[in-house]
């Protein structure tokens, strides 16, 4: 996704975009919750770079609702893009619940950089909380 080969990659993820819905569509009505949350892990900074935000929350919400007990690095990732998505929607509220949720796992599997990153993003998300609130006062 990132790299020399950005371009590339970018239009053959669009080109297969119909293709991508139909896995997705596919792992919810199969049951196959743990594969289809494994692609929408991988899928959520292309859903980003691209701004299909509400596509990509919505699949990555549903997915994580219906996953039931996917493994934890497998439900770390897809949170990580669940939670970049709603905090690009200024979802403060619900962007904090589910870097939490990431926050726990990655605490579980004792990934350091996991921990870090989620620690971070929480903080992110409160700076740009307290930003919007300033700018709300100043401008009513």
């Amino acid at each position: 996704m990132w790299g020399p080969q950005q371009g590339v990659w970018l239009a053959r993820l669009e080109a297969e975009h119909p293709n991508l819905r139909t896995a997705l569509t596919w792992s919810l009505q199969a049951g196959e919750g743990a594969t289809g949350l494994r692609l929408a892990g991988a899928l959520w900074q292309f859903w980003v770079v691209r701004g299909h935000y509400s596509e990509g929350r919505g699949w990555l919400e549903e997915i994580l609702a219906r996953s039931g007990e996917a493994a934890a690095a497998v439900r770390a990732k897809a949170l990580r893009g669940a939670d970049a998505l709603a905090r690009r929607q200024g979802d403060y509220g619900r962007a904090t619940v589910l870097y939490e949720e990431a926050l726990a796992l990655h605490r579980h599997l004792g990934e350091t950089r996991g921990i870090a990153s989620a620690l971070k993003a929480l903080g992110d998300v409160a700076c740009e909380r307290l930003a919007l609130a300033a700018y709300r006062a100043a401008n009513i």
